[in-house]
């Protein structure tokens, strides 16, 4: 009768054990992937930050007002969270800039809250669409107002590589009380950049 170690019988029940991988829960898939599957895990961090630089234009500001200028630069500084590879959502700040005139003036500061869908159009390109909520504070010279209003938006993203992003965007804030009888919607063209680690 053949006589089996512990050790032989150990090594045995190792070699027969079979071969299982595991995907990483934590792990995440670049959101501008062209895989057919989508199955194949990528290196990216969900948790996104982002600043960008642009000019806001009013569409009701200088109406019956002299000397106006109702448009100005403005700048936003955001962070985001890809929970998929077409969904993301986003918090910011945004300083739309100052509506001036001759005797009336505005300064719009805000928080953003929007969540983004996403289509990409290969490797590098992809756009997005945005819609959310917008906490507006507008410093008047006859008075300081406050209000949550809807906001909304569209873009484009470029992969520089794999922690920087190109950003452009257009996005339209309702509804800002500029001026104590009227309410102004104010657009907003920037382009800046998004910043993820691996």
């Amino acid at each position: 009768m053949k006589h089996i170690t512990p050790l032989a019988l150990a090594a045995s029940l190792i070699l027969s054990i079979p071969t299982v991988t595991h995907a990483d829960p934590l792990s995440f898939t670049n959101p501008f992937s062209t895989s057919a599957s989508g199955a194949t895990p990528g290196s990216f961090n969900p948790v996104y930050f982002g600043a960008s630089l642009g000019r806001s234009t009013s569409d009701n500001f200088c109406t019956g007002l002299n000397n106006c200028d109702d448009s100005d630069m403005g700048w936003k500084l955001f962070a985001g969270y890809d929970y998929s590879e077409r969904l993301a959502f986003e918090v910011g700040y945004n300083s739309i800039g100052n509506l001036t005139s001759a005797s009336k003036s505005s300064e719009v500061t805000g928080f953003e809250f929007s969540a983004l869908g996403k289509i990409p159009l290969n490797d590098k390109l992809g756009l997005f669409g945005k819609a959310g909520m917008f906490k507006w504070t507008a410093k008047n010279n006859d008075g300081k107002r406050s209000a949550f209003d809807i906001m909304f938006g569209a873009g484009v993203d470029y992969k520089l590589n794999d922690n920087m992003s190109l950003r452009g965007e257009w996005e339209r804030f309702n509804d800002i009380e500029t001026k104590s009888t009227e309410t102004s919607d104010i657009d907003m063209i920037s382009a800046g950049f998004t910043y993820r680690t691996l």
